[in-house]
C-alpha cells in the first residue's frame, strides 16, 4: 500500500522551503472538488513510496491561489518538478504511475560534470 504521509501538505511557507531546497521535488496542485486530482494521490504515493530521495508536496489551489498564480497553475491537476529550486518539468491533467516514474527517473540523473 502507498504511503500517502510521504506527500506532504503544503502552504505557502513550507512550499517555499520545500522548493527551495534544491532537491528535486514533485509537487501536485489539486483543489479538493477535483476527482482527477483526488485519483493521482495514491500513485504519487507509490512514487514516493519508491524514491526516498525526492521531495513530494501536495497545494491546494483553494487555499494557495497566490502560489498557483505565480507558477501559472490554472487548470488541475497539474503536477510540476522542480529540481534546483525551479520548475523543470510540468504535467497538466492525470498521468500513470509509470509516465511519472519515467520522469522522476530521467530528473534524478545529475549530469556527470555536476559538483556534490
Amino acid at each position: 500500500m502507498a504511503s500517502k504521509e510521504k506527500v506532504q501538505e503544503l502552504s505557502s511557507g513550507e512550499f517555499s522551503k520545500v522548493v527551495g531546497s534544491g532537491e528535486l521535488t514533485i509537487v501536485s496542485f489539486y483543489t479538493e472538488a477535483c476527482m482527477p486530482c483526488l485519483m493521482m494521490d495514491p500513485i504519487l504515493g507509490a512514487i514516493a513510496d519508491k524514491h526516498s530521495d525526492v521531495k513530494f508536496g501536495r497545494l491546494n489551489i483553494d487555499e494557495e491561489g497566490e502560489i498557483a498564480e505565480k507558477y501559472g497553475v490554472s487548470s488541475v491537476p497539474c503536477i510540476i518538478f522542480f529540481k534546483g529550486g525551479k520548475e523543470d518539468e510540468r504535467v497538466l491533467g492525470t498521468a500513470t504511475e509509470e509516465e511519472l516514474e519515467d520522469t522522476v527517473k530521467r530528473l534524478e540523473v545529475k549530469p556527470k560534470n555536476a559538483k556534490k
